[in-house]
């Protein structure tokens, strides 16, 4: 169980939203990261702003990418 409760749909910004909506559509829900990430905009959009840096300078293949993502998430126990 989560420690504190993340930022609703209705408590982020605009741009934020929408990714809280995309996710929702996508996934069912807004990814639990998401919800904590919200609690701070600005940290937030960082996050993003790294992430989409990384995909876009081409270094990474999206396999590799995906790779990575998968082997961090289990490190940390994520139950994705």
């Amino acid at each position: 169980m989560a420690r504190f409760r993340g930022a609703t749909k209705d408590e982020v910004p605009e741009d934020i939203r929408a990714v809280y909506e995309e996710q929702a559509r996508g996934q069912g829900a807004p990814l639990p990261s998401t919800l904590v990430y919200g609690l701070r905009p600005s940290i937030f959009r960082g996050h993003r702003a790294l992430a989409a840096g990384i995909k876009e300078s081409g270094l990474l293949d999206a396999q590799l990418r995906g790779l990575a993502t998968f082997r961090a998430a289990f490190i940390n126990g994520c139950p994705f």
